[in-house]
């Protein structure tokens, strides 16, 4: 009787994420700079619309709350009713919240540099099929009239939302490597670059040997990036095998911490070899 009112809790530690895909970007001013988040307007409105939607979600989930507990207590065919259509209103409300949110990874994923592209491609389409699926589900929903139909969507859920939850760790992930590795590959151009514009110099004894010691550095903190990258690969494969959790995306801002302080500093190499 009351497994109608038996909601999936994912979206709760879910409506946080939107803060997550752009973690870490103002951590090291250096890095900010040198590669800004692409706003495209398609998702700064996705942004906007996504907010939006999670305020009429947790507004609905109070007026379930309501409903489902004024039902307990009076047990009454017009309580029920109520209970049918808050219960209606709040899966709907909570799909809305998906959908957008899985549209707006996507978007992010698109628009990220330094992802392997038959990844982000094989990524993209899983993303698209989940929106398909919960849109499909969502019009089951809406026609929905009664409280067994509730139940058997309820069950229906289970699996969309487990899937959903690994698919947006995965693609999180996948973006904030994807920014690290676009910033990396920079670096390594800009350091060529510069090589060449030197070599084309006629530079001092003493010049030569500052720069000498420069490129060595630059050339440690790339070598220590690469290994770092090569294992959050590596643990990126491990997590494709067993799948995508929580604690492997929070794994994955852990260990992209220390290599963004690397980097910050290859930068800041890079802007005194050029002053050289």
């Amino acid at each position: 009787m009351k497994k109608i009112f038996i909601l999936a809790l994912v979206l709760t530690s879910v409506i946080s994420f939107n803060s997550l895909v752009f973690a870490q970007e103002d951590d090291q001013t250096s890095i900010t700079v040198f590669t800004k988040q692409r706003e495209t307007q398609r998702i700064q409105d996705l942004r906007i619309l996504y907010r939006d939607q999670v305020e009429v979600y947790r507004e609905s989930e109070r007026e379930y709350s309501i409903a489902k507990t004024n039902h307990e207590q009076v047990q009454t065919l017009s309580a029920l009713e109520e209970a049918v259509n808050a219960t209606r209103t709040v899966m709907n409300d909570r799909l809305n919240v998906m959908i957008t949110y899985s549209e707006l990874i996507d978007a992010v994923l698109v628009e990220t540099n330094g992802i392997e592209l038959d990844l982000k491609n094989q990524t993209h389409t899983e993303l698209t099929g989940l929106i398909n699926l919960l849109k499909i589900h969502q019009e089951n929903v809406l026609v929905s009239k009664d409280r067994q139909s509730m139940v058997i969507l309820s069950d229906e859920f289970e699996p969309i939302a487990a899937g959903f939850e690994s698919l947006v760790y995965k693609t999180l992930s996948l973006i904030r490597i994807g920014k690290i590795q676009e910033v990396h590959d920079k670096a390594e151009i800009i350091e060529l670059d510069i090589i060449k514009e030197h070599e084309l110099e006629d530079a001092s004894g003493v010049l030569t040997s500052k720069r000498e010691r420069a490129y060595k550095e630059i050339e440690r903190n790339f070598d220590s990036i690469n290994q770092s990258l090569a294992t959050i690969n590596e643990d990126f494969l491990q997590a494709r095998r067993d799948g995508f959790r929580r604690g492997f995306f929070e794994n994955v801002l852990q260990e992209l911490g220390p290599i963004y302080a690397q980097i910050s500093r290859s930068l800041d190499h890079l802007e005194e070899l050029i002053k050289l």
